[in-house]
């Protein structure tokens, strides 16, 4: 993969693009190759339907699989 892309650049560019603080950041993932983003971002979530290697390597994962996963963790937040 070229250097500067891949989904961490793209949470990235999208942050500096709109001026989007860390703290407000979120992202969503389901396998391995999602783990540079989920940690580049303030609130980096493995849907409960990953991969178990992405499990191993990220600890933060929603309780509900697909978009369930993702509206928990919104009605969390919002």
């Amino acid at each position: 993969m070229p250097l500067n892309t891949g989904k961490r650049a793209v949470a990235d560019f999208i942050m500096k693009q709109f001026k989007i603080s860390v703290a407000n950041t979120f992202a969503f993932g389901d396998s391995g190759n999602d783990i540079e983003m989920l940690k580049a971002v303030e609130h980096g979530y493995l849907l409960n339907n990953a991969t178990e290697e992405a499990k191993q390597l990220h600890n933060r994962i929603t309780p509900e699989p697909y978009a369930k996963g993702i509206k928990n963790v919104c009605m969390l937040h919002f």
